[in-house]
């Protein structure tokens, strides 16, 4: 499988992940654009408290297990993140520019908090944001590269 997600949709992602591997599955391509990963740890560093104002509650409840975390990671080919390190300039909740300049700032996106970091493979999204990198052309065209060389190379492998 090659699994890929934007945004929350890479928490999808990676549960997806988690659900096919408990199967016996394995995962190919684990790739995840901008998602943000262990956001209580991210809120308890910041020491914000109404977690749910800053950021939709669903992300908050999601914690994967430990034992999940490695099968997938035992399980998965690659696991690339395509980061934005640029910040959007409208935010709609107190605390929420210092929430996700924290994760603009975190070379994982917290994800290294549940896989190691040496099992992940990060690209920038140059200057960016969550946002913008879709409106921009030429690295639109690079990403699609990157992950048709990920996908080919996974199909010229098996």
């Amino acid at each position: 499988y090659h699994v890929l997600g934007w945004s929350f949709g890479g928490v999808l992602a990676l549960e997806l992940a988690v659900q096919l591997t408990r199967a016996g599955d394995e995962i190919a391509n684990l790739i995840l654009i901008d998602s943000l990963f262990n956001v209580t740890q991210a809120a308890a560093a910041l020491g914000l408290r109404e977690l749910e104002r800053v950021i939709d509650p669903i992300n908050v409840r999601y914690t994967p297990t430990a034992a999940d975390l490695a099968r997938v990671r035992a399980q998965t080919g690659t696991i690339l993140l395509f980061k934005a390190t640029e910040l959007d300039a409208t935010f709609t909740g107190e605390h929420q520019r210092e929430f996700f300049a924290y994760y603009a700032q975190s070379p994982y996106n917290n994800l290294d908090t549940l896989i190691p970091a040496e099992s992940l493979a990060v690209e920038s999204l140059g200057a960016e944001t969550h946002f913008s990198w879709v409106t921009n052309p030429a690295l639109v065209a690079a990403m699609s590269a990157r992950i048709r060389d990920l996908v080919g190379g996974a199909a010229r492998n098996t």
